[in-house]
């Protein structure tokens, strides 16, 4: 009997450790993705002057200071039936994951080449993909040591979580150079989006 309960509380560690490398994975590969490719697309695909962008990414950096505390306070505060974290990844989920097409469909994808209009819609979808990735991820990462009580369980599942960030940091940096054979080159715009749409279905399934 007592091999029995020992047995489905490994078999359920194991599916918990998945289930949170999985989301992991969603994690890394859409920042990282971000970080890789953002700046040369705005820069030499959109053709943002590099001071405005600069300035978006000013604007950006003061939101990212103000976005952390504000969401991890109100996860902390929050109390439903599926817990404190579960809702805030549940309501973020698929609005990250379409920002990683978002991100890669500016005014200039319809033909809008005003500068001024590319470097708003810019700094308006920086500021919202920031705001949907950390709500996603600030409550997966502090889910983890609230399921994972036991030290055992947690560096096994700990395990699971390190290979499959090492999945998504080559997803992030390889697989877009398979989408856009030269990530500086105009007419690769569809691809960048092409591979947003990609990035999407990714999040979608294991996030």
């Amino acid at each position: 009997m007592n091999e029995k309960l020992e047995d489905n509380a490994e078999e359920f560690d194991n599916k918990h450790a998945l289930a949170f490398s999985c989301a992991s994975l969603a994690d890394v590969i859409t920042y990282q993705s971000f970080t890789f490719l953002i700046f040369t697309f705005y820069f030499t695909i959109v053709r943002i002057n590099v001071v405005l962008i600069s300035i978006g990414f000013a604007i950006w950096s003061v939101w990212n200071a103000i976005n952390d505390p504000l969401l991890g306070g109100l996860s902390d505060r929050t109390h439903t039936k599926w817990g404190r974290r579960i809702p805030w990844i549940m309501v973020s989920l698929i609005p990250l994951a379409l920002m990683m097409i978002l991100l890669y469909t500016p005014p200039i994808s319809f033909g809008i080449s005003d500068e001024m209009s590319n470097f708003l819609y810019f700094l308006i979808i920086i500021i919202v993909f920031e705001l949907f990735y950390t709500m996603f991820s600030i409550n997966q990462t502090s889910l983890f040591p609230e399921v994972f009580i036991d030290k055992e369980a947690r560096a096994k599942a700990n395990t699971f979580r390190q290979i499959f960030i090492v999945i998504a940091l080559i997803v992030a940096f390889i697989i877009p150079t398979l989408f856009i054979p030269d990530l500086t080159d105009r007419k690769y715009l569809p691809n960048y989006w092409n591979f947003g749409i990609f990035t999407c279905i990714l999040v979608i399934i294991f996030g």
